[in-house]
Parts: structure tokens; C-alpha cells; sequence
């Protein structure tokens, strides 16, 4: 198996190096994501239970259901709860500090797994161009005498190409899917703090 692949990497040419490397790179941070994201989308599921807890004035109750859990969604909240009697100023502005942090926490990685996807074609038609090189190259040191010239070339230029597409098709899906995830819990820090917001304004009309 390693032979094989050293065997493919060596077919390729110099490309393959950064092509592969980037490769397992984007996947390593996609699979961190999606696992990442995962967990907190289930912290959707809070906003209703705490709001409630809020609404009838037991905060130690909505402080209760937030314990066991971590993420931009519960950080929020809890946000939320410490500053919901104070200064409306004061708690706009720590929910606006709060949910801009928590919004930054989950676009990590996304940024470079898109730069990663898009350059990785870029990085295979790169090879195929210093494939084409070592054809001529070598065409013009021994003629066509050497047909292996010409095969090692092609070689490189066909795997180099496919490799960079091969890597850049499903890291660029995978970036999309990551895109919708991270939309959706945005979505749901936006309603957090439209959430905390009212909950502040009718408790200090009782």
C-alpha cells in the first residue's frame, strides 16, 4: 500500500507534495467542523426551555439547564441571564460582544478550507504545466528516440490534474454543507438575542 502510493506520488511529480498535504489538511479541519457543528446545533433545542425559565422569573432554573453544555449558543444565553436586570445599554452591548465572539467561533476554519478548495485545481493544472515542461525538456535532450520521456510527462500532467480535482470536488462540497451548519446556528444566536431582548423588556414592565 505505501509502495503504491509513493509509486503515484513519484508519477505525479513535484505537485503532489502540496496537493496531497493540503488535501489532508481540508479533511482533517472538515471532519473537526462538522463534528464541532454538530454538537451545537443540538443547542438550538435551549433557547425555548431557558426562555421559559426566564419568563417566569426563576433565572437559577434557566442558569440549571445551560450547566452541562459549551458553545456560542449557551454562552449567549448565560450572557443573557447575567445582564438581564441591568441597563438595556449594558446588556445590548455584552449580547452584541458575546455573539460577535461566538459567531467568529464558528466560521473557524471555513475561510482556509475554501482557500484550500480553491487552489487545489489551480495546484493540478500547475503539475500538468510542469508535466508538459518535462515532455519538451526531455524531447529536446534525446529526441524522440526515448518514448518514456513522453509518457512520464503525460504522466505527471494527467495525475497532477486529477489529483487536484479529485481533492478540490468534495473538499468544496463538504465546505458548502459546513456553510449551511454554521447559517443555521447563526440563525439561532440571532434569535437567542432577539429572545433575551424581550425577555428583558417585559420583566422590567411587571
Amino acid at each position: 500500500m505505501l509502495q503504491t502510493l509513493i509509486h503515484f506520488i513519484h508519477q505525479g511529480g513535484l505537485m503532489m507534495i502540496p496537493l496531497l498535504t493540503g488535501i489532508l489538511v481540508a479533511l482533517t479541519m472538515i471532519v473537526e467542523r462538522f463534528f464541532r457543528l454538530i454538537s451545537y446545533t443540538r443547542h438550538i433545542a435551549l433557547i425555548d426551555p431557558v426562555s421559559d425559565a426566564i419568563s417566569r422569573g426563576d433565572l437559577a432554573e434557566a442558569r440549571r439547564k445551560l450547566e452541562a453544555h459549551a458553545g456560542p449558543i449557551p454562552t449567549v444565553l448565560r450572557t443573557g441571564i447575567s445582564n438581564i436586570d441591568g441597563n438595556p445599554e449594558l446588556l445590548d452591548n455584552a449580547l452584541k460582544v458575546a455573539f460577535y465572539e461566538e459567531a467568529q467561533h464558528l466560521q473557524k476554519f471555513l475561510p482556509t478550507i475554501q482557500v484550500l478548495g480553491a487552489i487545489f485545481p489551480m495546484l493540478g493544472l500547475l503539475g500538468s504545466v510542469m508535466g508538459m515542461v518535462h515532455i519538451f525538456s526531455g524531447l529536446g535532450a534525446v529526441g524522440m528516440a526515448d518514448p518514456g520521456v513522453m509518457a512520464r510527462g503525460i504522466s505527471e500532467a494527467l495525475i497532477s490534474t486529477e489529483t487536484g480535482l479529485a481533492g478540490a470536488i468534495p473538499v468544496m462540497f463538504f465546505y458548502n454543507g459546513l456553510v449551511s451548519m454554521s447559517d443555521r446556528l447563526m440563525l439561532g444566536l440571532k434569535r437567542a438575542t432577539v429572545t433575551l431582548h424581550h425577555l428583558s423588556a417585559v420583566r422590567k414592565d411587571q
